[in-house]
């Protein structure tokens, strides 16, 4: 019979290695008319682009790259979460910067978003812009949380706060996770994004999976620049989330 101890022990494990898992979350791919061969000037740009998105991304979580001139111009963006380590965000780029280009080949550019990482590229200098397509993908727990109504007013509280602090806090980098007695949360912006941008964006999202999840115990939800996702579980090691303080 295994002793209390270790059988705690081995259910976390489990569920932190289910919740850092290698696979991506979801990917968007931008529409197009059109299919042609690349260039051989174009995959060079494109393999320069991801060079220095996974050199760079590391050192703060998020960078943009331009490389080549046109037509062959590629412009890209990477962000990792804000509380893994250089290693596991260099890992995670360098997954999804192969995945990308398979999943969205050229011409069309896109995203995907892996639980630790995000990759974006395309030949069209997206930047400044805030995405108006209503790409949404979520996923919810089938199973309820334990008294649904005070979780569901836990939860919108607590998600409400951390998308406000995300967008409007500069110290955070677009990227927060707290725990407000029986809820965790995380949101997380790219930072091209202004800063109503990113709280518009993580409200919606957030919003639109509330609606589809309601009390469910586990909600995540992905759009081209901002996720969130929420629990009755903890995402991480206690000591990687903030407490929320409590009324």
């Amino acid at each position: 019979m295994i002793s209390p101890p270790i059988h705690f022990f081995l259910l976390t494990f489990a569920l932190l290695t289910t919740l850092i898992n290698p696979h991506s979350i979801h990917n968007f791919c931008e529409p197009t008319n059109y299919y042609s061969t690349p260039s051989s000037t174009y995959k060079t740009n494109l393999n320069l682009l991801f060079s220095s998105l996974i050199l760079n991304t590391p050192k703060t979580g998020f960078s943009t790259a331009i490389e080549g001139e046109p037509p062959y111009q590629v412009y890209g963006l990477a962000l990792c979460r804000g509380d893994i380590h250089h290693d596991a965000c260099t890992s995670c780029l360098n997954t999804a910067s192969e995945s990308i280009v398979q999943l969205c080949p050229y011409p069309n550019g896109g995203i995907v978003w892996y639980n630790n990482c995000g990759v974006r590229y395309s030949i069209h200098n997206f930047f400044s812009q805030f995405p108006t397509v209503k790409d949404f993908f979520y996923k919810c727990q089938q199973s309820g949380a334990s008294k649904p109504f005070e979780f569901k007013q836990l939860v919108i509280s607590l998600m409400e706060s951390i998308s406000e602090i995300a967008a409007f806090n500069a110290s955070v980098k677009m990227f927060v996770t707290r725990v407000n007695a029986r809820a965790y949360g995380m949101v997380q912006c790219t930072r091209n994004l202004s800063e109503s941008d990113c709280f518009k964006c993580l409200n919606q999202t957030f919003y639109t999976l509330f609606e589809r999840c309601g009390a469910t115990s586990f909600g995540v939800a992905v759009k081209w620049s901002c996720r969130v996702a929420y629990s009755a579980r903890i995402f991480r090691n206690s000591d990687r989330i903030e407490l929320s303080p409590t009324p």
